[in-house]
């Protein structure tokens, strides 16, 4: 099993739990008007941000504490505080179905986002810091990381065109069945992903002294060459310390500050869009089978370049392709 696998099961989550959907479903489930929709999805795209630092600083921590399930543990607890939050939202639809539009209840819905948004925040950076861990672990280059991703976008085409008829069919209620069935697949996933490769490390440890390893620990001076155990042993604060220094140094060129401000700026874009299409769609009069095909289209040109981005960087370097 490889991580292709896990982005396969955790991006069918992801569009099971509402995905592009979530606006829709914000607007007539949760009877959101669109103001508030695109309220609670720009919290949600905040608090996302804002926490994806402090989920990837508890899965390296995790991950140092219990090698080989760390990072599986922290992704599993994103997975199910999101899952929890999304399934909460039909339970304050149902409690409260006389007043609906309520201060207390769109807050409420408002705080599920932001909840839904920090449970993603310790899946995403943790799911890309252990796939690299594996190809690093099996001699693989990293540039290898977009075919791996590349079954996440497979996967995101693939259960939007299966979600779109069905929400036609059976109303937007059907995502509060889909999200804890989706959560089931991630969880099984994750636990033979996570068994494959404790027999994997296993192996490659009876095969290797243990005084060989420590010499190569100690006179590794390539940190390309030097294995993830050798990377743990440098003290969390180092770490954080010199996080702090590339953002500064970032900062003081003008390179740098207009790669962060053009980024970000991208993002907002992009964040809109992605949120919104679905609700400019439905006013066109569009079905969600269409809308889900038009997710299909979409990742039709995502493929490719997940495919070549190894080659792309290697022939062209990331700053030519930004």
């Amino acid at each position: 099993m490889q991580p292709r696998h896990l982005y396969f099961a955790i991006f069918t989550w992801l569009v099971f739990s509402g995905g592009r959907f979530t606006a829709p479903f914000l607007t007539n489930v949760a009877n959101l008007s669109d103001t508030l929709t695109s309220l609670a999805l720009s919290l949600q795209t905040m608090s996302m941000s804002l926490c994806f630092s402090i989920g990837g600083a508890v899965g390296d921590h995790l991950e140092g504490k219990y090698p080989n399930r760390g990072r599986a543990m922290t992704i599993v607890s994103g997975l199910g505080v999101s899952t929890l939050a999304f399934l909460l939202h039909g339970v304050v639809v149902h409690l409260v179905k006389e007043n609906s539009t309520s201060v207390f209840v769109v807050s409420c819905h408002i705080f599920l986002r932001v909840i839904y948004s920090i449970g993603l925040a310790f899946t995403y950076p943790n799911l890309d810091g252990l796939t690299v861990s594996y190809l690093v672990a099996q001699g693989r280059k990293k540039e290898d990381f977009g075919k791996e991703r590349l079954y996440g976008a497979i996967s995101w085409a693939i259960s939007s065109m299966i979600l779109g008829p069905l929400i036609d069919k059976c109303g937007f209620e059907v995502l509060l069945v889909s999200a804890p069935l989706a959560f089931l697949y991630c969880f099984a996933t994750i636990a033979i992903f996570t068994q494959h490769t404790k027999n994997i490390r296993i192996s490659a440890t009876d095969n290797v002294s243990s005084p060989s390893r420590v010499e190569d620990c100690n006179s590794s001076s390539d940190a390309n060459e030097s294995d993830e155990e050798c990377q743990n042993n440098i003290p969390d604060t180092s770490k954080r310390y010199f996080t702090w220094l590339l953002l500064l140094s970032m900062f003081s060129t003008i390179y740098g500050a207009g790669y962060i401000i053009s980024s970000v700026t991208l993002s907002m874009g992009t964040s809109v869009v992605e949120n919104l299409i679905f609700l400019f769609f439905e006013s066109l009069g569009s079905t969600n089978t269409m809308c889900g095909v038009t997710v299909a289209v979409t990742v039709m040109f995502e493929i490719p370049i997940f495919q070549l981005a190894p080659k792309l960087l290697e022939m062209f370097g990331p700053e030519q392709l930004q």
